[in-house]
């Protein structure tokens, strides 16, 4: 278990490929690598969330547990988010996993901080959800 969030891209990826060891392949044929060959945590993000959309079954599993745990820490520790480590958790994986199952079935997952930025995001799905045109199908 880690004390602290990813304080860099290199950390951020091998944090995410020791909780989830599938994600190695997707980060190694990135779109998202800069000419020198790094990832940025916006980069290495992107390419998590659709991982974790295409892949997570369990969602209360430790590696998701561990996974949002992590994320609040970086959020509660930055509430502005301000460093781009923050900022790529929030724009580049709560706010594209918000509107999909993945995400809505790792709400119960969340803190305070994530859930705050999380739930914004995720308000339009819950409404078109609970419309009665998806209630009949």
């Amino acid at each position: 278990m880690r004390a602290q969030p990813p304080t860099n891209s290199s950390e951020l990826q091998a944090w995410l490929v020791g909780l989830f060891p599938g994600l190695a392949a997707k980060l190694e044929d990135s779109l998202h690598r800069m000419d020198d060959g790094h990832i940025t945590e916006h980069g290495v993000f992107l390419e998590f969330k659709d991982y974790y959309i295409d892949h997570q079954i369990d969602y209360s599993s430790p590696e998701v547990e561990e996974l949002f745990r992590i994320a609040e820490l970086s959020l509660s520790s930055d509430p502005g988010d301000a460093h781009s480590m923050a900022n790529a958790v929030c724009t580049c994986f709560l706010e594209s996993i918000a509107c999909t199952d993945a995400g809505d079935a790792s709400h119960a997952m969340m803190g305070p901080a994530s859930l705050k930025f999380f739930d914004y995001w995720h308000s339009p799905y819950q409404r078109e959800q609970d419309s009665p045109s998806n209630r009949n199908s």
